[in-house]
Formats: C-alpha cells, sequence, structure tokens
C-alpha cells in the first residue's frame, strides 16, 4: 500500500466502519492497547525499504516511470486542489476584510458627522452662553443705574419730606400760637 492509498483509507474507509460511538470506543480501546516499540519499528522500516528497493529494482524501467510518473501526477492533481482551496480561502478571507473594512470605515464616517454635530452644539452652546453672560451684565449695569437712580431719587424725597416736615411743624406750631392766642382772646371776651 502507498501513502496516498493509506490516506484514502483512514478518511473514506475506516470511517464508514465506525459510524457508531461505540464502534470508536472499541477501535480507541484496541488502538490504545496496541504497543510498537522501537525496534519493531525500526525493523517494519528497513523492511519497507527493502521492500521498495527490491519492487524498483524488479520492475521494468518503463514501469518504474510510469509508476513514478502516475505518483507525480497524483501529488500534482492533490498540489492543484490544494491549491485551489487555498485560492478560495484567499478570496474568501479579502471579501471578508474588504467587508469588515467597509463596515468600519460606514461607522467612522457616522461617528465623524456625530462628532461634527455635537462640536456644531458645543460651539452654538458656547455662543449662547457668551450672549447670555452680556446680556446679563448689561442687566446688571441697568439694574445699578436703576438702583443708583431710585437711591438718589430717595434721598430727594426724602429731603423733601424733611422739609414738608419741617414746614407742617412750623405750620403747627404757629397754629397752636395761634389757637392759644384765640383761646386767650375768648376768655378774655367773656
Amino acid at each position: 500500500m502507498d501513502f496516498e492509498n493509506i490516506l484514502k483509507y483512514f478518511r473514506v474507509s475506516l470511517p464508514r466502519k465506525f459510524l457508531t460511538q461505540d464502534h470508536c470506543n472499541a477501535f480507541f480501546r484496541r488502538m490504545s492497547a496496541f504497543k510498537i516499540d522501537d525496534k519493531k519499528l525500526k525493523k517494519f522500516e528497513k523492511e519497507y525499504q527493502a521492500y521498495l528497493e527490491s519492487k524498483s529494482q524488479a520492475a521494468d524501467p518503463m514501469e518504474r516511470l510510469k509508476e513514478e510518473n502516475s505518483h507525480l501526477r497524483e501529488g500534482m492533481n492533490r498540489l492543484e486542489h490544494e491549491n485551489e482551496f487555498l485560492a478560495q480561502e484567499l478570496v474568501a478571507s479579502k471579501i471578508h476584510l474588504r467587508e469588515e473594512m467597509d463596515r468600519l470605515e460606514e461607522k467612522i464616517d457616522a461617528l465623524s458627522k456625530e462628532s461634527r454635530k455635537y462640536q456644531r452644539e458645543v460651539e452654538l452652546s458656547n455662543s449662547t452662553i457668551t450672549s447670555l453672560r452680556e446680556d446679563v451684565e448689561k442687566v446688571n449695569e441697568l439694574y445699578r443705574g436703576s438702583v443708583q437712580e431710585l437711591t438718589e431719587q430717595k434721598k430727594h424725597h426724602d429731603v423733601v419730606v424733611g422739609e414738608y416736615r419741617a414746614a407742617f411743624k412750623q405750620l403747627d406750631e404757629g397754629n397752636a400760637r395761634e389757637k392759644d392766642d384765640l383761646k386767650r382772646q375768648l376768655q378774655e371776651i367773656k
């Protein structure tokens, strides 16, 4: 049996024999019980090498070349299949990476737009805050001016009220004197 046939046996024939779990467990128990030491393995290797050598010497050179040619063709076919598989895998991975890259670029664009939107909102908020601060300052100045004006008016009114009180007090005193004078005159008349 050559290497390709052994691989075919392990890939195709062997799995058909062990379809159930019980068969698989029995196979693994048998394989784990099978022991080959290094001496036996070297002996098998020597026997196999001797077999190959005797086969190559016994065979007609034309047959040997045909067999070698068929092995090379099988190897070439296997390598072509592997190459096709790897090429398909490469194309699939490139497509997947391109899709992922496109998705990430779209996400970056969306986040950039959102960032610019928020920056505009922040700038608008900052200008609104600046405008409101200026308005507050103007209102504070108007308030201070109004308070100062009202304070001055109050002082002026206090002065006027004080003058009126003084005038009324003088009038009251004058009236009180006249009243006393009139009372005295009225008593004198009586």
